[in-house]
């Protein structure tokens, strides 16, 4: 089998895990440079990357990138534009590639799941993502978007403050980090549903969503948020492993 030619830095690092090329093997794992992938989805949490940017540049700086980004492998479709449209790794994937402590040639992602759909022609594959449930087309403002309003670059994705307060309770511990997709969005809108009513609207300074958190927490462990993926009592603790990389 060919082998792709990696930047050697990767290649001292990873040879030992035999990954190569999603492009050349088109089976999982294997490795994707940055450029190669596309969002599946509108929006982030902005609030949450200055943390995320810090903890991959101290893992880069204590050789321990590979081991973090092995840990946080992502799924993927590739499309008919030999583009790899990431399936979950948002956040992750935009606070490396907005990093400007990591050199390019340590900013690769790793697959832990392909599907090859670049037989596809772009009319089917637009048919499939949106069938297939595999793209998240709410916007800012949680109004439904067209395919097409995907950015291209994760750097150029809009922030929703509502899922960026979202991600501020689960940190402060009002709810827990469970594998469910799109978990935060779906804490955001409820936020948002129940902010709105009581006439509190948030936008995306850190400030005025530090100022509400304390609500957040309190509205988060009441009877209405049981139903919520994550949801836990005042006084019960989260069972799920942290992000400690």
């Amino acid at each position: 089998m060919k082998k792709i030619i990696l930047p050697l830095l990767l290649l001292s690092s990873i040879a030992h895990a035999g990954m190569e090329s999603c492009l050349t093997t088109r089976q999982a794992p294997c490795l994707v440079e940055l450029e190669k992938l596309h969002p599946t989805q509108l929006t982030l949490g902005k609030i949450s990357l200055p943390e995320k940017i810090k903890k991959l540049e101290k893992n880069y700086k204590k050789g321990k990138l590979e081991e973090r980004l092995t840990k946080k492998a992502i799924p993927a479709v590739l499309g008919p534009d030999l583009l790899f449209y990431i399936q979950d790794g948002h956040h992750e994937i935009a606070s490396l590639e907005l990093s400007q402590k990591i050199p390019l040639e340590a900013k690769i992602a790793v697959i832990s799941q392909l599907e090859d759909k670049s037989n596809l022609s772009p009319k089917a594959f637009k048919q499939y993502m949106l069938k297939s449930e595999k793209v998240f087309l709410l916007d800012e403002n949680f109004k439904i978007a067209k395919f097409e309003d995907i950015p291209r670059r994760f750097i150029n994705m809009k922030d929703n403050p509502y899922r960026s307060f979202a991600w501020l309770v689960k940190e402060n511990g009002g709810f827990c980090k469970v594998s469910v997709n799109y978990l935060e969005f779906i804490w955001g809108k409820f936020f948002k549903d129940i902010l709105e009513e009581r006439n509190i609207i948030l936008n995306s300074d850190p400030d005025l969503l530090n100022s509400y958190l304390e609500i957040g927490i309190k509205i988060a462990q009441s009877d209405s948020a049981k139903q919520l993926p994550g949801f836990k009592e005042s006084n019960s603790q989260c069972t799920e492993e942290s992000d400690d990389l």
